[in-house]
């Protein structure tokens, strides 16, 4: 391994609690620093023009750790910036135009500390994007609910309707936006869509998708008719190129239909 004596380095600086992986020719540094979303932080690195480079690996940015990244939030922006310009972390973005964020030096001995402040960095920042900080997000989310739920009331009259409720008992608790219990029993799941902001989107649709999935590891699985992933597409967040790839997972991973909100009327057959 050409990184052998890197790692070797780096575990007796700060202790056997870290891990490695070999990625072709980059190794990914799997540290004991945790974030509020319960992920380890991976770091990794590279041998670039003699210098060597520790990165986030673009993970930060991708969402990789259930985070969603948006450093145009002015609260956020500043809090983040001032991590930045402590830790003197330097950025590059891709060809495929995702940041990643990262820490060079040219004397392998001084690795240990770099990886030191970048794995603090990236536990930081993770950790700041978990905190609500958007106004605008929560007013984007309460309309579209409000909206939504008053509009399948009126769609799917005379039958039993829950709201924010949870599928099934036990310790399999599945919370589905809403629940249409049909006079055969049957069962139809819908979930809401929406976000200020495209990763905001994202982050609903992928939750949306874990939702879907567990609810056929419920009791109820059997009584399950249909999944509804119900998308505000009237929404600031909803932007086709940066979702479509995440909506196309979750219809052909959970079978689930989709109905934009501009379509609405199709709830009118459920």
């Amino acid at each position: 391994m050409i990184y052998e004596s890197i790692f070797k380095n780096v575990v007796s600086s700060f202790g056997s609690l870290w891990n490695f992986k070999e990625r072709g020719n980059t190794l990914e540094i799997i540290t004991p620093f945790g974030t509020t979303s319960q992920k380890f932080i991976s770091l990794f690195l590279t041998i670039k023009d003699g210098e060597y480079i520790i990165s986030d690996g673009g993970w930060i940015e991708e969402g990789v750790y259930n985070n969603t990244f948006d450093r145009e939030m002015d609260c956020f922006s500043k809090v983040f910036n001032h991590y930045v310009s402590s830790f003197l972390i330097k950025e590059v973005k891709s060809n495929a135009g995702i940041t990643y964020f990262y820490k060079k030096t040219p004397t392998e001995s001084t690795i240990p500390s770099l990886i030191f402040d970048m794995a603090n960095f990236v536990s930081t920042t993770i950790s700041l994007t978990n905190v609500e900080y958007a106004d605008k997000e929560k007013e984007t989310r309460e309309r579209f609910r409000k909206s939504a739920s008053d509009y399948i009331l009126q769609a799917v009259p005379n039958k039993k309707i829950h709201f924010n409720e949870y599928l099934g008992t036990g310790k399999k608790k599945v919370k589905v936006s809403a629940i249409v219990q049909k006079d055969n029993g049957k069962l139809v799941l819908l979930n809401y869509i929406t976000g200020s902001h495209y990763d905001y989107f994202r982050t609903n649709i992928s939750k949306t998708n874990l939702i879907f999935e567990l609810a056929e590891k419920t009791k109820e699985k059997p009584y399950i008719e249909k999944k509804i992933a119900l998308i505000d597409n009237a929404a600031t967040g909803y932007i086709p190129d940066q979702i479509s790839i995440w909506l196309q997972h979750l219809i052909s991973n959970t079978h689930a239909k989709p109905i934009n909100w501009t379509k609405k009327e199709e709830l009118l057959n459920i």
